[in-house]
């Protein structure tokens, strides 16, 4: 079981204390904490806005150090995931505001290099931007693909270099398209292959952009389905959603066989569903009983769906600018009906315990 709260865990904006947050995700068996680490926010202050590359990049360390050291205390693991937008300077946009735009890839490798080397041992998974198929995170919309194989390529060498026990995930995709706003997660990973709509090779793409194979420790989705239950699938063949997880499937094991995106260890590509939730309130407000019931169904089609190996919950408090509530806890500590389930269902099923406090 697996958490994602930056605001709380991270930038640790939130009244409540990190014993009580860590007590309610105790209580629900997280064992792994994800965190955001967004390239700007990691340089200095006064470097994130310069229109040149600084001679030396200073990086602002100490809320890294303190989250990992907190999580790590009370036996929790951390993945981080290394996104952009980027700084000023590594952008032709010139402003970190705009910083998803074609980011500098040479720079890029150099900033996962310096996370790997400082949490060396402390950090042992590792994923290579956030839903890179999503306008807001990468763009141009149409050279996303092919940019984000670079900057995945470069992430990776990077960490394989520095971290070399830490795992690496490709992906962190956005789950279905959306017209001038996303693009469909598998129609993403065949762009980013090279490959047509049919999983062939485009020779001239492949020669002089596509050499070589990728390799990954698995594949990172988010598979969102706000509106719907957890059962009912959405349309669009190259959408997936927590209801067609085979579908996912079966795009990887199409690209092993093409050799164009293979497993680091496994025979089959793992896949690690990295978001997912129900909205508590905003527009998109489901009812308690029916957010606890769409939750608790959806952990269990991931269980039971090959090659899944982790799923994790986001957010797990309302968040400060009450934006993308999911939560799963009140401000103060307070269990909803849907942490109450999750309770119940890791307790009788096997999920695996975090190890034992060391604070």
């Amino acid at each position: 079981m697996s958490v994602q709260d930056d605001a709380l865990l991270l930038y640790q904006s939130h009244s409540m204390g990190l014993d009580l947050a860590y007590r309610r995700l105790r209580g629900i068996k997280v064992s792994r904490v994800r965190m955001n680490v967004i390239w700007a926010d990691a340089v200095a202050d006064g470097q994130r806005e310069l229109k040149k590359k600084p001679r030396r990049v200073r990086y602002d360390w100490a809320r890294y150090d303190r989250a990992i050291r907190d999580a790590r205390q009370r036996g929790v693991k951390v993945h981080l995931s290394l996104a952009g937008p980027a700084p000023a300077w590594a952008t032709p946009a010139k402003t970190s505001e705009r910083g998803h735009f074609k980011p500098n890839v040479r720079k890029f490798r150099k900033f996962v290099k310096a996370f790997a080397r400082r949490y060396r041992g402390k950090v042992d998974r590792y994923s290579i931007w956030n839903e890179p198929n999503w306008r807001g995170w990468l763009g141009p919309p149409q050279k996303a693909p092919l940019l984000y194989r670079k900057l995945y390529r470069a992430g990776y060498k990077a960490i394989r270099r520095k971290s070399p026990r830490s795992r690496v995930l490709l992906g962190e995709l956005a789950p279905y398209g959306q017209r001038r706003r996303a693009m469909a997660p598998l129609k993403f990973l065949r762009k980013m292959t090279c490959l047509d709509g049919r999983y062939r090779k485009k020779r001239r793409l492949s020669k002089r952009r596509c050499r070589g194979k990728l390799r990954a420790d698995g594949v990172a989705h988010h598979p969102y389905d706000f509106d719907k239950p957890p059962w009912k699938k959405r349309p669009g063949r190259d959408n997936v959603t927590i209801a067609n997880l085979g579908r996912l499937n079966k795009a990887l094991a199409k690209l092993k066989r093409r050799r164009v995106l293979v497993p680091r260890r496994a025979r089959k590509m793992p896949v690690h569903l990295t978001e997912y939730g129900y909205f508590r309130s905003g527009p998109r407000r489901i009812s308690e009983r029916k957010r606890a019931r769409w939750t608790v169904k959806a952990y269990k089609i991931a269980k039971r769906t090959p090659h899944v190996k982790s799923m994790l919950y986001y957010v797990f408090a309302p968040p400060p600018n009450g934006v993308f509530d999911l939560s799963l806890v009140d401000v103060d500590g307070d269990k909803t009906r849907t942490w109450r389930k999750l309770r119940r269902w890791t307790r009788n099923n096997r999920v695996k315990r975090p190890e034992r406090w060391r604070a």
